[in-house]
């Protein structure tokens, strides 16, 4: 029996300026992949045409720089627990700061473009466990910045949100990320400086927090589709 969680949202995510872009944000290990591809399988379970997505930083152009520097500075860089690189220590005043960002925030837009505005031109709901949120707390760890955030490329590159889109904040205790995550976890001191930005963030766009923590897996799930419904019929 369909349910009237899904009435609700497919009639809502029809029209252009009604929801059609859920934006997920939060530090690695927090549940992102796993709540965006239920929420997906959610959809497409009641026929809702929908397509997950997942935008990091680091990409084409910065991948290459990354492995030049792998081969000539290898002592300049720092890796997170998967291997990325996450931090670069020769990024010391302003200009090289705007300029490496810049760098990262072209080699993204292929990607946002492609993985992004495509399916919405095609009316396909979007998920992105991933995405503009998140790359703004990567860069700015990256080039060691707290505030590179307020910055005139931070803003433009916010630009790339879709109107209309719903932000869900996951977050969760460094103890719970590492414990999932194992020797796959980024250094505590990496995971603390975005969770500032994400907190920062959450609270200007008015985003959907969840503690996973504190939530199974399924009580998560739970909760964005019922935030999603009462979004849909403008009750929140």
């Amino acid at each position: 029996m369909i349910n009237v969680v899904y009435l609700v949202v497919k009639k809502t995510f029809k029209n252009y300026n009604d929801i059609r872009f859920i934006h997920f944000f939060g530090a690695d290990g927090v549940g992102k992949s796993t709540q965006a591809n239920l929420l997906a399988y959610y959809f497409k379970k009641n026929c809702v045409d929908v397509k997950v997505v997942r935008i990091r930083s680091g990409r084409t152009i910065a991948s290459i720089v990354y492995k030049i520097l792998r081969t000539l500075t290898p002592d300049l860089l720092e890796y997170g627990g998967d291997g990325r690189v996450i931090r670069l220590y020769n990024i010391r005043n302003s200009f090289q700061k705007q300029m490496w960002s810049l760098i990262e925030f072209l080699s993204m837009i292929p990607y946002l473009l492609f993985s992004v505005y495509l399916p919405l031109s095609q009316k396909k709901i979007v998920v992105a466990e991933r995405y503009i949120i998140d790359a703004i707390a990567t860069i700015a760890f990256l080039i060691d910045d707290l505030l590179w955030p307020k910055s005139f490329l931070a803003r433009c590159m916010l630009k790339f949100i879709p109107r209309n889109s719903v932000f869900i904040f996951l977050d969760a205790s460094y103890k719970d990320i590492s414990r999932r995550r194992g020797t796959r976890a980024d250094q505590q001191e990496y995971i603390e400086f975005q969770r500032t930005i994400y907190r920062a963030y959450a609270r200007a766009l008015r985003a959907f927090k969840i503690d996973t923590s504190v939530t199974s897996i399924k009580e998560t799930a739970m909760y964005i589709r019922k935030y999603l419904a009462l979004k849909a019929m403008n009750k929140i």
